[in-house]
């Protein structure tokens, strides 16, 4: 029960964390200071990977963004819901019309901030996409490995640690969730932290497999 319970609240906080970012980015940051970041980090792509490949990630999240946001019009929507038309924007009745129309500046801006953060995502989404082809052999790999270090220690007087096990099945949620919360992070990253993040992940569940009880 204590287990099941501090399960819950790890979610609920990696889910705080999330919307936390979310808002930061949504509400808070300037639609320049996002513009420069992603511009910085497509520089950086583009550096590392060479153009064909910033290409190919270009490709691939206008894919997404065409399929999940242009397709179903979701663009034109928001704003139909969220913005006055432009007769009620100039209807006599608004009391200080110079500040709503401040307001109502401000929610287009929001709105403009949302898309270019979801479109960012979905380019850091399609850069996770292009390394698959080597993290799932990696991962394939550190598992049967880490089956082999338990079987060596099977035949032998070695043991297994149910502490490093449970440690490291912790860390790999940890460093799941720090992969998951950069793409969302509002600011540049450069292209190599993904490998490493996944890199880790790739260690950690070797070393959990060596660590697997023992059964006789």
């Amino acid at each position: 029960m204590a287990s099941g319970a501090s399960r819950g609240g790890v979610i609920a906080f990696l889910f705080f964390i999330l919307l936390t970012e979310i808002c930061l980015s949504g509400f808070i940051l300037p639609s320049d200071f996002i513009r420069r970041n992603a511009d910085l980090e497509w520089q950086w792509v583009n550096d590392s990977l060479g153009p064909s490949t910033n290409a190919r990630i270009d490709r691939m999240a206008g894919a997404m963004y065409d399929a999940v946001v242009l397709g179903p019009a979701l663009e034109e929507k928001l704003r139909a819901w969220a913005l006055p038309t432009e007769r009620a924007r100039r209807s006599k009745s608004l009391i200080n019309p110079q500040k709503r129309e401040e307001i109502w500046n401000y929610y287009e801006e929001r709105i403009n901030v949302a898309f270019d953060t979801l479109y960012w995502f979905f380019r850091r989404l399609s850069l996770f996409i292009i390394w698959l082809p080597l993290w799932l052999p990696a991962i394939v790999i550190a598992v049967r490995t880490g089956f082999l270090e338990r079987d060596i220690k099977k035949s032998g007087f070695a043991h297994t640690s149910p502490t490093i096990q449970h440690h490291a099945f912790k860390a790999i949620g940890g460093a799941v969730f720090v992969l998951l919360a950069s793409f969302l992070l509002p600011v540049a990253l450069p292209p190599v932290a993904v490998p490493v993040l996944y890199g880790i992940v790739v260690l950690l569940t070797g070393i959990a497999c060596s660590n697997i009880q023992k059964r006789i």
